[in-house]
């Protein structure tokens, strides 16, 4: 009991600690319950700082380890496709092995049998490479490059049957070369002037030359201000053009054709037979007259259609409309009988067949590659420093070449065409392993797998190492959050009895009076 104003203060004071002391009974209490120092940041004021960033780092990092997890996920599903691709070749190999080695001349019931089993196993294997390149994961195709929302390969053909209404082996044949498997052109609204029915070649094929406008059959367009001098020789057979300029032939491939116009002696339609490594020059399939064309002198390249591209017609209304193979003649042809004189502007293209209604018309072309996805190689980033990329799409040489070779022997015919099916064997060959000695382009489903597995095993270790880290940061933020258990039960007990000696020490207090004194 006050008595007096003077003690009044004093008890005030008394009262103020004992609070003080049952806030830390409190706060102990809390730091034993959740082990941690503080419930918020203000409590761990000189550490805070470094919380943050420790809480900042590691969910970053759980955000490499769950993204790295989804592209592991999804590098195992596109190694598990194309290894199912390799073992349809492989077992396609064994079969095309003996089947190569049969006779067809006489053309027996068990040859025409076997030419059908052989042709069913092919398509077989088509379909398969179809469904493996497909792939879906996460609503995403990712075999497709960049578009990852589209089908990325196209082979719309239900049955052998239906392959072979298209390519009959006779006058549309599939694509020999990859540059006329996989180019994308489409000619719209074509004025057709003239189609022309002729036969030529040894044997002779039945071809129509088909005139537009200038520049109507044209896919690209090159003159010298991108390849400066163009200097032209013979070696054997071929002939070789070479540029003043390095790497102007770099965007061209083995099977693409173009036309030269306005050059000295070699106006003509040549096709790609090599590339060199600095890109100055070319191998063409025809001999050319040694010379120099000056950049002065203004010579055209346009690329066409590749020879033996498939290329469909569409629009006619007389009855022209189908797929047709492009089938340039040589220079030497064009030079002569039965051809209406050479031109090198783009007005002209040349397609297997004889069209059955002559009547000039407006028509549409377009050519239909397997592949409808793009180049982008897909991108991930593994860690904040690291990207790695996928590298494996449709476009693939190896498959490519599969898909190649598979058509060849699909394609009608094949019972007259035995050669097909020893080429398509080299092909499928050169697709499950390349050969130095190939000319075509070096990769193969080994070589595949094989960068599938690498990145598989980056990202592994990434993941490791990131666990790693982030286990070292899980470390470092108990250490700064969490309390010592048994410091702190001490701690609290002793504010514990600290709290009831100020309890006590109150009471007593209370009851002292100088009234009860006297």
């Amino acid at each position: 009991m006050v008595t007096r104003i003077g003690t009044f203060a004093n008890q005030q004071a008394l009262i103020s600690r004992m609070l003080e002391t049952q806030k830390r009974v409190f706060d102990g209490q809390t730091q034993v319950g959740t082990e941690k120092k503080s419930q918020d940041y203000a409590g761990i004021s000189s550490d805070s700082f470094s919380l943050i960033n420790i809480e900042n780092e590691k969910s970053r990092i759980g955000r490499f380890i769950n993204n790295n997890t989804s592209a592991e996920t999804t590098l195992k599903a596109m190694n598990t496709s194309v290894k199912s691709v390799d073992d349809v070749m492989r077992s396609l190999r064994q079969e095309l092995i003996g089947f190569t080695g049969r006779d067809l001349r006489d053309q027996s019931p068990q040859d025409v049998s076997a030419v059908s089993d052989i042709q069913d196993k092919a398509f077989s294997a088509l379909s398969e490479i179809k469904f493996a390149l497909n792939l879906k994961i996460d609503g995403k195709y990712v075999f497709g490059g960049g578009k990852t929302n589209d089908v990325p390969v196209d082979l719309p053909y239900s049955n052998v049957a239906e392959f072979q209404k298209v390519y009959d082996g006779v006058d549309v044949t599939y694509p020999k070369t990859r540059a006329a498997q996989l180019v994308q052109a489409s000619f719209d609204n074509v004025g057709v002037t003239a189609y022309t029915n002729l036969s030529y070649g040894t044997p002779a094929t039945d071809v129509t030359q088909i005139d537009a406008a200038a520049g109507n059959f044209v896919t690209a367009t090159a003159d010298s201000t991108s390849f400066g001098d163009l200097t032209f020789a013979n070696s054997g057979a071929n002939g070789t053009i070479t540029s003043s300029v390095p790497g102007a032939f770099s965007n061209l491939e083995v099977g693409q054709t173009f036309t030269l116009d306005l050059t000295s002696g070699n106006n003509g339609v040549f096709t790609v037979t090599g590339v060199s490594g600095d890109g100055r020059t070319l191998t063409v399939d025809q001999n050319v007259t040694a010379g120099t064309d000056l950049a002065a002198a203004g010579v055209i390249m346009r690329r066409v259609p590749p020879n033996g591209t498939t290329i469909y017609m569409t629009g006619s209304g007389n009855n022209n409309n189908g797929a047709y193979t492009v089938r340039w003649p040589t220079n030497a042809e064009q030079a002569a009988a039965p051809f209406t004189g050479a031109v090198f502007d783009g007005s002209r293209i040349f397609v297997s067949g004889q069209v059955p209604n002559t009547t000039p018309e407006t028509v549409n072309f377009e050519t239909r590659p397997y592949y409808l996805g793009d180049k982008l190689e897909t991108e991930h980033r593994v860690s904040e420093t690291r990207t790695i990329k996928f590298g494996v799409n449709g476009l693939d040489p190896a498959f490519e070449k599969a898909i190649r070779a598979l058509g060849q022997i699909t394609q009608g015919d094949l019972i007259n065409n035995q050669k097909r099916a020893v080429d398509a064997l080299a092909l499928i060959n050169d697709a499950i392993e390349h050969s130095n000695r190939s000319g075509e382009l070096p990769s193969d489903l080994q070589l595949v797998q094989n960068r599938l597995g690498i990145n598989q095993k980056v990202l592994a270790d990434a993941k490791d190492d990131q666990k790693q880290f982030s286990a070292f940061l899980e470390v470092r933020q108990i250490e700064i959050e969490n309390v010592d258990p048994t410091e702190a039960a001490v701690k609290l007990n002793d504010d514990i009895r600290s709290l009831n000696i100020s309890f006590a020490t109150l009471s007593k207090v209370q009851q002292l009076s100088l009234v009860n004194y006297l």
